[in-house]
């Protein structure tokens, strides 16, 4: 089973948003990564460097999502 609740959960603590697991086309995007073979800990990993990087950028800080 994907953790597609924990993965949104996360990327929504570290990044101060609200997106909601339950919606189809963020399942669509995390199974389509898991597909390719990135796991838990790749999605956390990418999240908590591009929060970092991202977060404070008003252009970039618009791609902190799913």
């Amino acid at each position: 089973m994907l953790p597609v609740r924990e993965i949104i959960q996360y990327l929504n603590k570290k990044t101060n948003s609200s997106y909601k697991p339950t919606t189809r086309k963020n399942r669509e995007l995390i199974r389509a990564r898991y597909r390719e073979s990135f796991r838990l800990d790749d999605f956390k990993k990418v999240i908590d460097l591009k929060a970092i990087e991202w977060l404070n950028d008003p252009h970039w800080s618009k791609y902190l999502r799913p």
